[in-house]
């Protein structure tokens, strides 16, 4: 039981900073590809021969800081879901096709795939958009109702886009995972795919609908 403690105390540890580092990466890219975007443009009156004079509007500074109590949220889900959820499906999977043969493996990956790919995308999405309304200042004048149904219509808008790009990495990762990749390399092996992800989900999660 101490050993089982340990093991979950380091694994909640470790989403924590998966989930925070792919925080930060997200972060940094989206500050990164704001600055490069041209600015805006506007006219401040025409001349005698019908020009205008072009002046720079700055964007202000929203889209090119960091946010701090974005990369908290990340790292408080990823200790609870990258250390605790994450690990729990992987050992159910194991539990029930325990082996290494094509068909366990296959089973396996099924299992894996069929909560975290979807319910596991939509439960984090959600709860990342959900937090984020916690900032000050998060929530519009339509009141706290009104923020959290649009958090549950921007992520069912979102979903089908992020399983698609799910299963195009995951299924086969996981089929390496279970066959190719040593046992003891495989807690580093699935850190590494967790913390890209964990990039992706973020920039998707704050993306924001018109």
């Amino acid at each position: 039981q101490v050993a089982t403690q340990a093991a979950m105390r380091r694994d909640m540890i470790a989403g924590a900073a998966i989930f925070a580092v792919g925080d930060v990466a997200a972060q940094l890219l989206t500050i990164k590809r704001s600055e490069q975007l041209p600015m805006p443009v506007v006219s401040n009156g025409g001349s005698s021969t019908g020009g205008t004079t072009a002046a720079v509007v700055p964007t202000g500074g929203g889209g090119n800081s960091f946010d701090r109590h974005r990369l908290s949220c990340a790292a408080i889900l990823g200790c609870v879901w990258s250390g605790i959820c994450v690990p729990a499906v992987y050992s159910l999977a194991e539990s029930l096709f325990p082996g290494r043969s094509t068909k366990k493996i296959l089973l396996k990956m099924v299992v894996t795939c069929s909560i975290l790919s979807t319910v596991g995308n939509y439960t984090t999405m959600l709860a990342r958009r959900l937090m984020m309304l916690l900032a000050p200042g998060a929530i519009s004048n339509l009141g706290k109702g009104a923020a959290v149904k649009a958090c549950v219509q921007d992520c069912n808008d979102d979903i089908p886009e992020v399983i698609m790009d799910d299963l195009k990495i995951w299924p086969l990762y996981d089929i390496a995972c279970f066959t190719i990749v040593p046992p003891p390399l495989r807690p580093m092996t699935t850190a590494v795919m967790s913390s890209l992800w964990a990039t992706y989900m973020s920039v998707v999660s704050a993306k924001t609908h018109d």
